[in-house]
């Protein structure tokens, strides 16, 4: 997703998240997480670099509805066990809006403590089935889920 795009996808989400909140506050807290150490590291630090450009852009324009964007940026290291926990944290710093986790079992992990929370959760490369099957409300995708990508791949070559 090129920068102009994602701009514009965030400036979406979060002007939505902001007129459904009922209480004004003083800034609005979004969070991106996903491998932002380790072999994954150059994958998270792409979602890192994008959030804060995108949150920079709001800002310098006045935020969303006068409030400031502040984003949080967690590492899962694309492993459940450390997703689970910093979806606690990213609850407890009081988010409304995640970008990520970029690992299928990392989002499945941590989508649940977000749907208890109602914590809008979209990612950028969770391809797992399972992530949007489980029906939850507030958990989407960006990218293709893998039991369809075999299947587009062979008709587009076919084709």
């Amino acid at each position: 997703m090129n920068h102009t795009r994602s701009t514009i996808v965030a400036l979406g989400i979060i002007t939505a998240l902001a007129l459904m909140a009922s209480a004004v506050r003083a800034e609005i807290v979004i969070a991106t997480v996903g491998p932002m150490k380790g072999p994954f590291a150059g994958l998270g630090d792409q979602m890192k670099q994008g959030a804060e450009l995108a949150v920079a852009d709001l800002n310098a324009k006045g935020g969303v509805l006068g409030q400031k964007v502040k984003l949080i940026v967690g590492d899962d290291a694309c492993n459940p066990e450390v997703a689970v926990t910093v979806a606690k944290f990213v609850v407890n710093q009081g988010a409304s809006f995640v970008a990520g986790h970029f690992c299928s079992a990392a989002s499945i992990a941590a989508s649940d403590i977000y749907n208890k929370d109602n914590i809008l959760l979209i990612s950028p490369a969770s391809t797992h089935p399972l992530l949007t099957d489980r029906g939850l409300e507030n958990v989407y995708r960006v990218s293709g889920r893998d039991d369809r990508q075999g299947i587009i791949a062979g008709n587009m070559l076919a084709d």
